[in-house]
Order: C-alpha cells, then structure tokens, then sequence
C-alpha cells in the first residue's frame, strides 16, 4: 500500500549560488556524515548537492512533514546499490520513526539535465 508520493525539482544554478555563497557550510547543512566523505572525493560538488537535496525534499513530501525533525537532511542518506540505483539509508531515530508509520520500503528515482535534478519517491507500507 502506499503511504505517499513526492517530488521536487531542483535547478542547479540555485545550488550554484548557494554553494559559491556559503561554500562547504551548504554541504554540511544538507549532507548527512556518510555523504560529507562520499563529496570530498566527487567531481562535482554542486551536483551531488543538489541531486540530494532534491531527493530529501521528495522523500519530505512523500512522508508528509516537509524537513522537520526526525525527517530531517542530515538524517537521511543517498546511498547506491550493487548495480548503482539510489536508495535510502536513514539515521536510527528516523528509521525508528518509519516503523512506528509502518513504513516499510522507500522508492526513489532521480533524473538530472544540465539545469535541472529531479527527484520522485514512493513510500510504501
């Protein structure tokens, strides 16, 4: 069953200004520590900024809260399986939170252009 859809759009020239404003303190605002060390080694900081938040933003959406704790960005994590799909690794206190909803799977596809990410997440019970 499903317990909610989200999406969100994000332009990467946003995050461009963001990052050229604040610099690694954006990373640090939306990353959580697992994806800080997976960043320090990418090509494009900005990208994989945005591609995240994009996702965090959906999976707030899907959840119905919108970012507030324990859905927070630093608790939420955009790791890749074995054959390089994006999925979800979320910290104790939110995993704990998903249980008590009975919130079993989370589904997320992103899509990115060179202006724009795009993220769509299922959260299924």
């Amino acid at each position: 069953m499903i317990y909610g859809i989200g999406t969100d759009i994000v332009a990467v020239a946003r995050i461009a200004l963001l990052h050229q404003k604040y610099g690694s303190a954006l990373a640090r605002r939306i990353l959580s520590p697992q994806e800080l060390e997976q960043c320090a080694g990418c090509l494009d900081e900005v990208r994989f900024i945005a591609k995240r938040f994009a996702a965090k933003e959906a999976l707030s959406k899907a959840l119905g809260t919108g970012i507030r704790e324990p859905v927070s960005l630093r608790h939420i994590s955009i790791m890749h399986n074995d054959l390089g799909r994006p999925e979800f690794a979320c910290a104790p206190e939110l995993q704990a939170w998903l249980e008590q909803r009975h919130i079993c799977r989370l589904h997320l596809s992103l899509s990115d252009e060179t202006e724009y990410i795009q993220a769509f997440v299922v959260a299924e019970m």
